[in-house]
């Protein structure tokens, strides 16, 4: 049996977790100050993804929406949960995040070399 997954919106309070992973995935990190001026951000799409009873976070998608149209910023997914749809997940969270936010479109740009995001 999968265990299930669960999509909650970040706060302030789960912002050094959320810098701490993103430090193990990408060369330039973001500061735990930039992910908590994110998530009190109205125009922000900060959504962590976890399983139950496990504080440390599967994955997070940032995003934000601005007039009629959404970015995702960054996506990140703990090594050894990639390639289990939990970024798929997140990604279809937003888009609906940001379509309740009055979006008519979301983007998402990625490097020509990056497959994975690619196939996403």
């Amino acid at each position: 049996m999968k265990t299930p997954i669960s999509l909650l919106w970040a706060t302030p309070a789960d912002a050094a977790m959320l810098a701490s992973l993103h430090g193990t995935l990408f060369d330039t990190p973001w500061t735990t100050e930039s992910f908590a001026a994110m998530a009190d951000d109205p125009g922000s799409l900060l959504l962590v993804a976890r399983t139950a009873g496990q504080p440390e976070p599967l994955a997070f998608i940032a995003g934000r929406v601005m007039a009629d149209e959404a970015e995702i910023l960054m996506l990140a997914v703990r090594a050894d949960a990639q390639r289990t749809g939990v970024g798929r997940l997140l990604v279809e969270g937003v888009a609906r995040a940001a379509k309740r936010a009055g979006a008519a479109s979301i983007y998402l740009e990625v490097a020509a070399d990056n497959v994975p995001a690619i196939g996403l």
